[in-house]
C-alpha cells in the first residue's frame, strides 16, 4: 500500500506546502529533503500526512528553518492514535474545556451539528437561549459565523472543520477531520480524559438541545417544528443519564414558548400550552407540579382536569412523541383544533385518564363540576368515558377516579348509583368475557 500512494502523497504535500514555502528562505534541495521525509514516514497514511501538513505549515508561516521543521516532523508519531493524543494533549490548557465540551456535542450528535450551533455552545451566558426571541440581520449571523470557524481552527488544532469551504454560512456543517478521530475517540481511552476536561455542570445533551432553541429564536425567520422536537428529544436524553429534572422542564417550557409563537392557534388546547397539556396527557405529574409552582394562579387547573379527561395518551408516550403527534395534526389538519392526531385505532387499552393526574389537579383547586369553555365539565367527560373504557390497564385508573370523586362527595346520590351500576356490569361483562375466551 506504501508503495502504491507514495506518489499520490508526495504529490498532495508537495503541493500543499509549496504555497507556504515562499514566505521562507528555503533551499530547494532542502525542501525536497523534507517532502521525501514525510512521505517515508507517512507509511501510505494519507490522513496521517494531512495532518503533517497542517503542523509544518504552522511552522512555516512562523518562519521557522528547515532543521526546526525536520525536529518538529521527527518529534510527530507514526501511530495515528498516538499523533491524535499528541494534538489533544498540545491544545493549550485554557482552551481545554471548551475544546472538551464541543468534541463530546460533536461525538453525541445523531447528524453533524451546524457552524452556529457551536457559536451558541461557547456563548458566555449560560441563559442566552432563554431570551426573547429576535431575527438577527444577515450581517449579524455572518459576522458570528466567521468568528466561529477562526475560534474552531485555533482552538481545535484542524481536528473539526466545516464540511464545505465555499460560501460558508449558518447551515454549513462540522465534523471531525476524519471519521478516524471519532472512532478514536469514542473507542480509544482519550473519551475518558476528554469528558474529563469538559465542563461538569451541564449535561453535552443538554447544551445541544438548546443551541436549536436559540437557532430558532435568532436565525430563522421561525421555528422549525423539527428542530424543536430534537430539542425535546435531547433534553429527554439528558435528564434520563442524569436524572436532573429541572434541565429538561426548561427546555420543554422553551420549546412550548416557540411553538406558540409560530402555530398559537394549532397547538393551544382550552388555554393550556403545549407541552402542559401533554404532561397532562401521558400522566407527567412532575412536570405539572413544577408548572403550577411555576405559574400559580394563571394555570387554570379546571381546563386541565377536563384535559386530562377528554384527551389521555399512553404513558409510555413521551413529551417528544407529542410533539410529533402535534406535527401530525398539523400537516393533517392546518386548523385542527384536535389536542392530537393518533395514529394507533382508538380505544387503546392504556388510553385512559391518570388516576395520580386527577388527585394532584383536585389538591390544586380544579372543580370537576365547572363547565369548561361552556360546553361540559371534567366529571360529565369521565361519566361518559365509563361505558367504553374500563377494560385492562384502563380499569385500574377509572375505578381509582372513581373512588377519589366518591371520597370527594363530586358524585350525588343519583348520579353514583348510576355510575356504580354501570361500572358493576361493565366489570361482570369483562369477567364473562374472559371465562368464555378460557374455555
Amino acid at each position: 500500500m506504501h508503495d502504491l500512494t507514495r506518489e499520490d502523497i508526495e504529490i498532495f504535500a508537495r503541493e500543499n506546502l509549496q504555497s507556504y514555502v515562499r514566505y521562507a528562505d528555503f533551499e530547494l534541495k532542502l525542501f525536497n529533503e523534507l517532502v521525501r521525509d514525510i512521505v517515508d514516514k507517512a507509511q501510505g497514511v494519507f490522513f496521517w500526512v494531512r495532518l503533517v501538513v497542517r503542523s509544518l505549515r504552522d511552522g512555516i508561516t512562523n518562519e521557522d528553518p528547515v532543521s526546526l521543521l525536520q525536529e518538529r516532523l521527527r518529534a510527530i508519531p507514526s501511530d495515528l492514535e498516538e499523533f491524535f493524543e499528541q494534538i489533544l494533549a498540545s491544545v493549550d490548557l485554557i482552551y481545554r474545556k471548551r475544546m472538551a465540551n464541543t468534541f463530546l456535542a460533536t461525538l453525541r450528535s445523531d447528524a453533524p451539528l451546524r457552524i452556529i450551533h457551536y457559536y451558541f455552545l461557547e456563548h458566555e451566558d449560560t441563559n442566552y437561549w432563554c431570551e426573547a426571541p429576535m431575527q438577527w440581520s444577515e450581517f449579524e449571523i455572518q459576522r458570528r459565523v466567521q468568528q466561529t470557524q477562526r475560534r474552531l481552527n485555533g482552538r481545535f488544532k484542524g481536528l473539526s472543520e466545516p464540511a464545505s469551504t465555499i460560501n460558508i454560512n449558518s447551515k454549513t456543517t462540522i465534523d471531525f477531520l476524519h471519521r478516524t478521530l471519532r472512532d478514536f475517540l469514542i473507542q480509544g481511552s482519550m473519551r475518558k480524559t476528554v469528558e474529563s476536561w469538559a465542563d461538569q455542570e451541564i449535561h453535552v445533551l443538554t447544551s445541544v438541545s438548546h443551541t436549536f432553541i436559540a437557532e430558532s429564536k435568532f436565525i430563522n425567520h421561525g421555528p422549525t417544528p423539527e428542530q424543536l422536537k430534537l430539542a425535546v428529544e435531547l433534553a429527554q436524553r439528558a435528564n434520563e443519564e442524569m436524572d436532573q429534572s429541572i434541565h429538561l422542564f426548561k427546555v420543554l417550557d422553551q420549546v412550548e414558548l416557540e411553538f406558540e409563537r409560530q402555530f398559537w392557534s394549532h397547538v393551544r388546547c382550552q388555554s393550556i400550552g403545549l407541552m402542559l397539556r401533554a404532561a397532562v396527557s401521558i400522566g407527567h405529574t412532575e412536570y405539572v407540579r413544577y408548572r403550577l409552582a411555576q405559574d400559580g394562579a394563571a394555570v387554570n387547573t379546571d381546563h386541565l382536569l377536563s384535559h386530562a379527561m377528554a384527551c389521555p395518551l399512553d404513558p409510555d408516550q413521551t413529551f417528544s412523541s407529542c410533539v410529533q403527534l402535534t406535527f401530525d395534526s398539523l400537516n393533517t389538519n392546518g386548523t385542527s383544533s384536535h389536542c392530537f392526531v393518533r395514529t394507533e385505532p382508538t380505544g387503546s387499552i392504556n388510553d385512559s385518564p391518570q388516576s395520580a393526574m386527577v388527585k394532584l389537579l383536585l389538591n390544586n383547586g380544579a372543580d370537576p363540576t365547572v363547565m369548561v369553555n361552556g360546553a361540559t365539565s371534567a366529571l360529565e367527560v369521565f361519566l361518559s368515558r365509563m361505558d367504553d373504557k374500563v377494560d385492562l390497564a384502563c380499569r385500574e385508573h377509572i375505578i381509582d377516579i372513581f373512588h377519589i370523586f366518591l371520597d370527594r362527595k363530586v358524585l350525588d346520590t343519583k348520579t353514583m348509583a348510576g355510575a356504580s351500576q354501570r361500572l358493576l356490569a361493565r366489570k361482570s361483562s369483562m369477567k364473562e368475557t374472559a371465562a368464555q375466551s378460557t374455555l
